[in-house]
């Protein structure tokens, strides 16, 4: 009917699909190299070990901060230590809740200037922290941006290094997030070592200034697999690169309302409220049952060497047996050693006090 009144139909909105179409219909690409499966989980292990393990380290400060809250003119006098612990939470807090954000800049303009950029306000958040005199600048430099660049680095990293995979996939992710564990045993005495020597300050600069030069380093490896990077293009198709970094990720409101997917939530948002508590007050906690400091951060690093052998070995296992077999496996474990070892030593904690109230 349009064509007998002279009119002819506009083909300009439909030739945007029809790229799109080609791009994901196109033949896929070879499969990549062992040299090139090496590389990726090579740079993802770094980038776990400088992030995620620096901030699963924070009991070491934590222990440190708590000390010089009972010492006069320190930025921590008088300070709580739930106040304290709020420092190392929320970069946690960020580092979780700002995955959807990190997501969406890492499909609009590519992993690696994200990771690159995490990296760096990684490294400028522990340098401003040691310029810190005041509680609140901490949480915002040793909280909210070390967060912030966690999450920048870590959630890209995560999401990149599985599509490089696909019968090893759980061994490769297994070594990748054995990183942050590796380096759980490497900084807890480094970094207790530059602070007895030269002060916490010193440490924060330090630790910032490797972050900032291994990170963005090992960045510049992490890129879309080929084949998915197609299926990036698609879905990313007609978002401005202008500005598509301040769209808010929508929920979609049919699967977050489903049973399996509440269930999944509230599992991981109690294993997360859960996982953290040790990291953060294990020294500190260690200490109040009278061992030395530095046996107290040895056990952050026994923990941590337990953590790392784990990783891989519950990568493999998830290959061979199946994720959901080996998760359910794991939790369970993961109940009954702080059923057996954690509350004991806390009643024993109690019992050891009772005791030398009384004699006193």
């Amino acid at each position: 009917m349009e064509e007998e009144n002279g009119f002819q139909p506009s083909n300009e909105g439909a030739a945007p699909e029809r790229a799109v179409q080609a791009l994901v219909t196109q033949d896929e690409l070879p499969p990549p190299t062992q040299m090139r499966q090496a590389m990726i989980v090579a740079a993802g292990f770094i980038v776990m070990f400088m992030t995620c393990a620096i901030i699963f380290a924070y009991g070491v400060y934590q222990a440190n901060y708590e000390e010089m809250a009972r010492q006069p003119r320190t930025p921590f006098t008088g300070t709580s230590s739930s106040i304290i612990s709020l420092i190392g939470t929320l970069s946690i807090a960020v580092m979780s809740m700002g995955g959807p954000f990190a997501m969406t800049w890492a499909k609009l303009y590519g992993p690696q200037p994200v990771i690159m950029s995490g990296g760096v306000v990684f490294g400028l958040g522990c340098i401003l922290a040691s310029l810190s005199e005041y509680v609140w600048q901490f949480a915002l430099t040793q909280g909210v941006l070390v967060g912030m660049g966690t999450c920048m680095a870590y959630v890209p990293t995560m999401s990149v290094a599985p599509t490089w995979f696909d019968k090893r996939r759980g061994l490769a992710m297994g070594i990748v997030i054995s990183g942050s564990a590796c380096g759980g045993m490497i900084w807890p005495p480094v970094l207790r070592a530059i602070t007895s020597h030269i002060g916490f300050r010193n440490a924060l600069r330090i630790s910032g200034c490797l972050v900032i030069l291994f990170v963005p380093l090992a960045g510049f490896t992490l890129r879309w697999e080929p084949n998915f990077k197609t299926k990036v293009r698609g879905q990313t198709a007609g978002t401005s690169r202008k500005t598509g970094w301040i769209n808010v990720p929508l929920v979609n409101w049919r699967v977050a309302k489903s049973k399996k997917f509440v269930s999944q939530a509230l599992g991981c948002f109690l294993q997360s409220s859960g996982y953290a508590t040790p990291l953060f007050f294990y020294a500190a906690f260690a200490r109040s049952l009278g061992y030395s400091e530095s046996m107290a951060d040895n056990f952050i690093t026994i923990s941590n060497a337990a953590n790392f052998v784990s990783r891989i070995v519950i990568g493999y296992m998830a290959d061979k047996y199946g994720r959901l077999n080996v998760l359910f496996l794991t939790t369970i474990l993961s109940s009954i050693a702080v059923f057996a070892f954690w509350l004991p030593a806390t009643y024993a904690n109690t019992a050891i006090s009772g005791t030398a109230a009384d004699v006193l």
